[in-house]
């Protein structure tokens, strides 16, 4: 007995190129349906995990779903943002939004000392 085809739909999501998923990740964050967002984002990640910038979208997403108000896991969610922007800025560390993500993701966790570190950092 032969399995049942599978819809063109189907198949097609799971071609989806690192640039198509962060492009639909991208739109996600703007519709503001950040879970979706980090879904997009994570599986771009998951085919090209050398692309800073896919860190980078991920940790905003993770910063713009903690400022949502039911969000219970706020620090959690926070800490996840920190991780993808340390990963951001150690795969390219001349890239300034890569400490812009890093510093906005600890202001989420009240780290005020640490965030101004790294946004002085552009100072010298």
């Amino acid at each position: 007995m032969e399995p049942p085809p599978q819809e063109a739909g189907t198949r097609r999501k799971a071609g989806l190129t690192a640039d198509q998923l962060k492009a639909k990740g991208n739109q996600a964050f703007k519709d503001k349906d950040y879970d979706a967002a980090i879904d997009f984002f994570t599986r771009a990640i998951k085919l090209d995990p050398n692309n800073h910038i896919f860190f980078s979208n991920r940790s905003a997403a993770y910063v713009a779903k903690t400022l949502e108000k039911d969000d219970k896991d706020m620090l959690k969610v926070a800490k996840l943002a920190i991780l993808d922007a340390k990963k951001c800025v150690a795969l390219e560390r001349k890239w300034a939004k890569g400490y812009v993500r890093w510093a906005t993701a600890l202001m989420v966790e009240h780290d005020f000392v640490a965030a101004v570190k790294y946004e002085s950092i552009f100072d010298k």
